[in-house]
């Protein structure tokens, strides 16, 4: 059995959000969102907006970061989480998750959890 880490997103994991990102997407939404958007340049959009949000990290809200101890160069991160206030609210009693992405888990809920497996 192997640990995991949660820490802190940092800009250099934009880029391996990205990854988890767009292929939780893929797994997740196949069959239900039409193959030429899931197999389009969505890594093209997604790594700009990761860059962009842990560049800023706008106030009341943060992205953590999955790390287990057998990380790889290709599989930097096994999950990660952003969330905090709702976009678009000012009272602090809005908020809450936004997005969780780890492997192993079902499809997604209303707290739009997006998963891969291992």
């Amino acid at each position: 059995m192997t640990s995991v880490v949660l820490r802190t997103a940092a800009y250099a994991d934009a880029g391996a959000i990205a990854a988890l990102h767009v292929a939780s997407w893929r797994d997740a939404f196949r069959g239900m969102i039409p193959d030429s958007v899931l197999d389009g340049p969505m890594l093209d959009e997604r790594l700009p907006m990761w860059r962009q949000v842990l560049a800023i990290m706008p106030a009341g809200r943060m992205t953590l970061v999955a790390v287990d101890e057998a990380a790889t160069a290709e599989a930097p991160i096994v999950g990660f989480a952003s969330g905090g206030r709702r976009r678009g609210r000012e009272r602090d009693e809005e908020r809450g998750g936004d997005r969780c992405e780890t492997p192993d888990a079902s499809p997604p809920t209303g707290m739009r959890c997006h998963c891969i497996p291992r």
